[in-house]
């Protein structure tokens, strides 16, 4: 698990209610977390370089982070609610 690339970013107290939890137990599977970290390297090469609002640059990267993480590893199913 050390060639994963960890991505941990937060923009205000409204993080820690966040609803998007992504399935992590596919993170033990060597071929999903190579093909993750070079789609997200390519996706981040391809954000704008030149400056822009710190907003909207702070919502591109986030928006990609979570996008490319999504396709990999796919959205937690809740269990054990009532």
């Amino acid at each position: 698990m050390c060639d994963v690339k960890v991505a941990k970013a937060m923009s205000g107290a409204e993080c820690w209610k966040t609803t998007k939890r992504l399935t992590v137990s596919k993170l033990t599977d060597r071929k999903i977390t190579d093909d993750f970290s070079r789609d997200l390297d390519a996706k981040m090469s391809e954000l704008p370089t030149v400056p822009i609002n710190i907003k909207e640059q702070w919502a591109s990267v986030r928006d990609t982070v979570y996008s490319v993480a999504l396709e990999y590893f796919g959205r937690a199913k809740r269990k054990h609610q009532a």
